[in-house]
């Protein structure tokens, strides 16, 4: 009875055994079937009968695998092949007892893997695995793979070939451009050679003698000659900005100098026309930066000049303060202020795109050059700036920013080599006062700024100066008789040195200055080279003065400038022109003073005025604009004077020029 009970008990844990793999087998997600040592199904799960899509009758236990093994390769699910081969071949693969594995995949059903795994007993476990959504993705992948790879192909041909159209369309601009400016070059070669020949025939004409109709004929054709000289020197600017031949210069340089030359050199333009030119730099703005001086000056003059010549009063304002650029980074902003509705109307239309005014020949007539400040957009655009302007009921601003980065302050002047000097300025002009105290400061120099003479013998007798800048032309006690009060003083301070600034550069007034105790002379604009040099020279115990040497007739700083615009083999030849006209106004110059003719004299202090300042001869400009004052106002005994003077400075300033420059 005991045996019994443990037998039964034995038999109750098997079927409970059995139970719990069952219900393991039922919810397992694949396929599963057990066969036993026979070769015969001991347990198959619904996941597996689904999955083979068995009949009833063979999925269930005791069938023969064989019998299902059949029934699988007569549906064709082992391939093409014997049906019987086929099953016998999967049943002896279990008896090889080592783990299988292969894909099957029925006709119209799901895509399986197989695995079999050997039993210690004999028996197989098999497990199935439906993968036919896997494999469906993997499918819709490599196609989706397959289909965008057809697509970069394809992009990428279409790609090249809009690159490489693009790179045909680039190199056809390029070569439009470039045609472009060896056209406009040309041009301005071409049309060179037969304006200077008009300009020298009209200058003929005005030596010989000429009644008051023909005079004023001439004269007007001579205008437009020069004018249009201007306008060929545009177009060669243009035509080397649009062959890339303009590299700005990187170059140390201080706004305040800058604008102090732009306000020096339109100081008399602005004074004929009854409007006040005044300057300002926030303190905010760097002392030195870095950036192209010349080019600025160039743009800046511009804009000043279009003020000057559409506004009929009041005060043009040039302020310098930090501004945004393009790019809403920071630079510095240059603004003419005060000017009238007709200059803001004028650069807002120069400066779009759109067509040419209606009036273009009114606007010609008064003198406006519209190339000129289409160029210095372009220069603006190149220093990473903008150009624009703005009115404000009867008053506008013309205005442009700039890049130009702060830069390391370095003193190149004198005072970096030697000491600082205090200098007295005495000048009653406030533009003046502001250049002057520019010019020394940047230098290094202490200054002290009175207004007339009386004021300057007070500062001299309680104060001690290393030199004196007096200007002549002052209120009250004018520069003659305050340096006369001056050297009147005892001790050191009746002995200061002083150097007269004025307009006037007449052999008379040279000598009253030397016979009052002046120790040199320097004209109005000051050149700041020449101060520089003055300076130096009286300070260093060589206060003898008198009249300005050859280095002193010539400011090299402004062909040094040039020269990295345009290069020195341009400078070259410019200075080679000018010496060879140079040398035949000379011999005119004096025939023109033999034969006391105020008209050739005015047509010859003209020509130099108008192109002796571009290649540095100062005095030589400052000179021929003093002489062509004074035959317009038919004073002629001086003009006669000053005319002397004029051939002196020329042939020094050619001789010096010849020396620099190696034009011969």
């Amino acid at each position: 009875m005991p045996a019994m009970t443990a037998v039964a008990a034995g038999d109750a844990g098997a079927a409970a055994l059995a139970a719990q793999l069952d219900t393991v087998l039922a919810a397992v997600g694949q396929g599963v079937l057990v066969v036993a040592p026979d070769r015969r199904v001991l347990r198959i799960n619904e996941p597996c009968r689904a999955i083979l899509r068995l009949p009833p009758e063979l999925a269930t236990a005791g069938t023969p695998v064989a019998d299902i093994a059949r029934f699988c390769a007569q549906r064709g699910d082992y391939g093409p092949g014997d049906a019987e081969e086929q099953a016998r071949a999967l049943i002896a693969l279990f008896d090889l007892n080592e783990p299988q594995s292969y894909d099957r995949s029925t006709p119209g059903g799901p895509a399986v893997t197989a695995r079999s795994l050997p039993l210690p007993d004999g028996g197989v476990v098999i497990t199935y695995t439906d993968e036919t959504d896997y494999r469906h993705a993997v499918d819709d992948l490599h196609t989706a793979a397959a289909t965008l790879e057809e697509s970069v192909t394809d992009h990428a041909g279409d790609l090249e070939r809009l690159t490489a159209a693009l790179d045909v369309a680039r190199h056809r601009a390029a070569e439009a451009t470039r045609v472009k400016a060896r056209t406009l070059a040309l041009m301005n070669q071409e049309l060179r050679i037969p304006v200077g020949g008009i300009v020298e025939s009209v200058r003929a004409l005005l030596t010989a003698p000429l009644g008051p109709q023909e005079q004023s004929h001439v004269s007007r054709i001579l205008n437009s000659a020069t004018a249009l000289r201007l306008i060929l020197d545009d177009l060669g600017d243009l035509a080397r900005l649009e062959a890339d031949e303009i590299t700005l210069e990187a170059a140390p340089f201080s706004i305040e100098t800058v604008v102090g030359s732009v306000l020096s050199a339109m100081a008399e333009r602005a004074e004929e026309t009854g409007l006040r030119l005044t300057g300002a730099v926030d303190t905010v703005v760097p002392e030195l930066v870095t950036g192209d001086a010349a080019w600025l000056r160039h743009v800046l003059a511009e804009l000043v000049a279009l003020a000057l010549r559409d506004t009929e009063r009041g005060t043009i304002a040039v302020t310098v303060e930090p501004g945004l650029l393009p790019g809403m980074g920071l630079g510095v902003r240059f603004a003419v202020e005060g000017a009238g509705p007709e200059a803001v109307a004028s650069l807002r239309t120069w400066l779009s795109d759109g067509p040419l005014p209606d009036d273009i020949a009114q606007t010609r007539r008064a003198g406006l050059r519209g190339l000129g400040l289409h160029i210095c957009r372009r220069i603006v655009a190149l220093m990473g700036g903008e150009m624009g302007a703005s009115d404000a009921e009867e008053r506008g601003t013309l205005w442009f920013t700039a890049a130009l980065p702060a830069c390391p302050q370095v003193s190149a002047g004198p005072c970096a080599r030697s000491r600082c000097l205090k200098i007295l300025v005495v000048e009653d002009n406030p533009v003046n006062q502001r250049v002057n105290t520019w010019l020394l400061e940047r230098e290094g120099h202490c200054v002290t700024v009175v207004g007339d003479g009386a004021q300057a013998v007070r500062a001299a007798s309680d104060h001690s100066f290393d030199a004196v800048l007096m200007d002549l032309d002052l209120p009250g006690l004018d520069g003659i008789a305050a340096t006369r009060r001056i050297r009147a003083l005892d001790g050191p301070a009746g002995g200061v040195p002083i150097i007269a600034i004025t307009g006037s550069a007449l052999p008379m007034d040279i000598e009253r200055c030397r016979e009052a105790g002046m120790n040199d002379h320097l004209p109005k604009p000051v050149n700041p080279a020449a101060l520089v040099r003055a300076l130096t020279r009286l300070t260093a115990g060589d206060g003898t003065g008198g009249a300005a040497s050859a280095d002193e007739v010539i400011d090299e700083v402004v062909l040094g400038a040039l020269e990295g615009v345009i290069g020195r083999p341009t400078v070259v030849r410019l200075v080679a022109e000018f010496l060879e006209r140079a040398d035949a106004i000379g011999p005119e110059l004096a025939a023109a003073r033999r034969l006391l003719d105020i008209d050739a004299l005015a047509g010859l202090a003209a020509e130099l005025k108008g192109v002796a300042g571009s290649v540095g001869l100062t005095g030589v400009f400052e000179t021929a604009r003093l002489l062509d004052r004074l035959c317009r106002e038919c004073r002629r005994e001086e003009a006669l004077d000053t005319a002397v003077l004029l051939a002196r400075r020329l042939d020094q300033g050619c001789g010096r020029l010849r020396a620099l420059w190696g034009a011969v």
